[in-house]
């Protein structure tokens, strides 16, 4: 009498299994080899399941990185700014959250760091590695609503306003005091800490546009400002080109 399991017994070629049948036997369920094949398959999937997402999935140049920024009680927070910096603080783009807390980012070079900020919350520093991204924000201490230091209005160069550009403000130190999104009539309303320095920065996003860099004064702060964006290359071409085939 031989023994033999049943995987060895399934594996085995039928003129093996023929001679193998006149034999007497004892079928066992598996032998000790298919005991260690499959203690190491089951090990092997239980790794898989608790390895982190981001391991998993590789952020990559060019990768759109979304998420959901919320406070601790999980309540959406706006006007979030996610921004992205090399390790010398050069800035490479940036986004903010809708009303729902979401937000959409198309990653630039994955050894880049984000920076993740809100007034009246603190800031969050890292590196993405994983396409998906839900941030939870914790209060700064003694900090309050900021006042509105400037309002203005960002339009083409043709004057058509420009919708969902982006209005975020630093200091002299480069931290980021302020932002805001223009509307559908290209109007905007910025809030931020009151700057003491005599000159500070803006920097304007927008789709298909050339950042813009602006420097501010506080003499400024109860003008308008109007902000004027130039179209990127390819985007000139690509609207030249459909209004040839549009004739």
């Amino acid at each position: 009498m031989y023994t033999t399991c049943t995987q060895c017994y399934k594996s085995a070629s039928m003129l093996h299994i023929f001679t193998l049948s006149l034999q007497p036997k004892k079928v066992i369920n598996n032998c000790r080899q298919h005991q260690i094949l499959f203690s190491m398959n089951r090990m092997y999937l239980l790794l898989l399941a608790l390895l982190p997402v981001g391991m998993m999935a590789q952020v990559k140049a060019g990768n759109t990185l979304t998420g959901t920024v919320v406070d601790e009680n999980g309540v959406p927070i706006q006007m979030v700014s996610i921004e992205e910096f090399d390790e010398n603080w050069k800035r490479f783009g940036a986004t903010v959250t809708d009303f729902n807390g979401r937000f959409s980012y198309k990653i630039q070079d994955p050894a880049h760091f984000l920076r993740i900020a809100s007034y009246r919350f603190e800031s969050l520093k890292f590196k993405a590695t994983s396409p998906t991204l839900n941030v939870v924000l914790k209060p700064e201490p003694g900090r309050t609503t900021p006042p509105v230091i400037a309002t203005g209005v960002v339009t083409d160069e043709e004057g058509n306003p420009l919708i969902f550009a982006t209005v975020i403000a630093y200091n002299k130190n480069k931290e980021r005091v302020g932002v805001a999104q223009s509307d559908n009539n290209g109007k905007f309303s910025l809030r931020a800490a009151i700057i003491r320095d005599p000159v500070h920065t803006m920097i304007v996003d927008c789709v298909n546009h050339i950042t813009q860099t602006i420097n501010w004064t506080n003499e400024l702060m109860n003008e308008p400002i109007k902000i004027v964006m130039k179209r990127k290359p390819a985007y000139e071409e690509q609207l030249k080109n459909n209004n040839k085939n549009s004739k």
